[in-house]
């Protein structure tokens, strides 16, 4: 019985102290009276669990989390995004995060960094950033802001990416973030990044989540000003994003204002399309082998300067339920068509989504005030009338080239000049 106490009594004291030795600690950065001066030195340091609490300041620093590094889960924790200032000085990513590292960041700043991959966080880690803005950062090919590589599970949450660029103007995407991985948006604003290629705000050929965001004046000079998405040559599956109690304005592109979607999935649910300007889908295009839906999704107020004010259906599959298309133009000075909707093949159904207030205008031009179906489109209509639209020549609702229209309890009414063109029992 002694012997088995004494054993007791050893055991928990073991245990003691391995417990004590696993118990996190914090190390404390600041720029002078610190153990710690510079972030990095702390990182080196850390030990798996700790924490690093960074003072006020601007820290000209390009941080590798990386081996040998041994805390493989870390925490760092800025004073404010005003307060606490990661700068890379041009010189190299500012943050790098290896495959099996958890890291945990809030409170700070992460800008102008400089690299070909991502100028502001490059991840094949866990990360999630929390109160953190990532901005004036420039990627050569992708990721102006924040890359994230096939491996990486990245989270922001009211967060901030903006004034983000990637360079390239024959490759560069995802001014904002470009993701691989999987990937999530909460409470967080994409505004003002810039993308020559695709993607102005986001490039997606992962899984992404985006809620409760805001998706802005976001630039691409070819495809996606919000976000473009497509599948990966990697082939990794579907490219996937879901998109809810959100919005998407103010963005620009050439294709695809609001968002291009190339071959992936798109599920939009209660988020408004707004004000976003293109070429071609002024508010969106989805295209090829796309798939998009739409749910309690409005889409108002955007302009092509060629065709499909609102939403450009190019050989896709397109589905919007409670989703109105309203007040959408496409305005050219030769000849535009499709101020509401543009059907270029495939299939097209909308469920109580009424078409109303839009505008085709051009000199030779202006077909589709509301609609317009080529290429063998296909479109059924349930309960969604189609009412108040103008075409600046013929078909001020519904202009058929070659396609299909069924109308299921849904009216043509009230269109200028004409109702419909080539549309069977309109």
């Amino acid at each position: 019985m002694t012997r088995f106490t004494m054993l007791l009594v050893a055991a928990s004291a073991a245990m003691w102290i391995h417990s004590s030795a696993a118990v996190a600690g914090t190390l404390k950065v600041c720029p002078t009276g610190c153990t710690y001066s510079t972030i990095q030195s702390a990182i080196d340091a850390a030990q798996t669990g700790d924490s690093i609490k960074i003072a006020t300041g601007t820290y000209t620093e390009n941080l590798l989390i990386d081996p040998p590094v041994a805390a493989k889960n870390l925490t760092l924790l800025g004073s404010g995004t005003h307060q606490t200032i990661i700068d890379g000085s041009q010189g190299e990513c500012v943050m790098q995060i290896d495959k099996g590292y958890t890291v945990s960041i809030s409170g700070l700043t992460i800008t102008n960094g400089k690299c070909p991959p991502a100028g502001g966080i490059l991840t094949d880690g866990t990360l999630t950033l929390t109160n953190v803005t990532v901005s004036h950062n420039e990627g050569e090919e992708g990721g102006g802001g924040i890359a994230n590589d096939v491996d990486g599970t990245l989270t922001l949450i009211n967060s901030t990416l903006n004034d983000n660029t990637a360079l390239s103007q024959t490759s560069g995407m995802g001014g904002g973030l470009v993701n691989f991985g999987t990937a999530s948006l909460i409470d967080t604003i994409v505004s003002r990044n810039i993308a020559p290629a695709q993607g102005g705000g986001i490039e997606n050929q992962g899984r992404m989540q985006i809620i409760n965001s805001s998706i802005a004046n976001n630039t691409s000079n070819l495809l996606g000003g919000g976000i473009d998405n497509r599948n990966s040559s990697l082939g990794t599956g579907p490219a996937t994003v879901t998109i809810t109690n959100s919005s998407l304005s103010n963005n620009t592109a050439f294709t695809g204002g609001g968002f291009f979607n190339s071959d992936g999935i798109i599920k939009v649910t209660a988020t408004t399309i707004r004000n976003n300007s293109a070429g071609e889908g002024g508010g969106l295009e989805n295209s090829f082998k796309g798939t998009t839906t739409l749910t309690n999704s409005p889409v108002s107020d955007n302009i092509a300067s060629t065709d499909a004010g609102g939403i450009s259906n190019d050989r896709g599959i397109l589905t919007l339920n409670h989703s109105p298309v309203t007040n959408n133009k496409a305005i050219s000075t030769t000849g535009a068509k499709g101020g509401g909707l543009g059907i270029f093949g495939g299939t097209v159904q909308l469920n109580h989504s009424p078409v109303t207030h839009n505008a085709a205008s051009g000199p030779i031009g202006g077909l589709g005030g509301g609609i317009v179906i080529t290429d063998g489109g296909s479109l059924t209509l349930k309960r969604s009338r189609v009412t108040a639209n103008d075409a600046s020549t013929v078909g001020g609702g519904i202009y058929i080239f070659t396609g299909s229209a069924s109308l299921q309890n849904s009216p043509v009414r009230r269109n200028q000049p004409d109702n419909c063109v080539n549309v069977p029992g309109c």
